[in-house]
């Protein structure tokens, strides 16, 4: 991303899942360190999703 100065990673292939409920299985990443930090000075980024929803 050239705005943020964030550099690319590769990327695993897609695997299925067989979730049987919203909230059981959750995947989380952390994204960082940001070059250029928010106003208040935030460097991280934390992404929670859902496999269900």
């Amino acid at each position: 991303c050239f705005s943020g100065r964030l550099k690319a990673s590769g990327s695993l292939p897609l695997q299925p899942v067989s979730i049987e409920a919203p909230f059981k299985q959750w995947g989380m990443d952390f994204i960082g360190e940001i070059l250029d930090p928010s106003s208040v000075g935030h460097k991280w980024i934390l992404v929670a999703t859902d496999y269900f929803t």
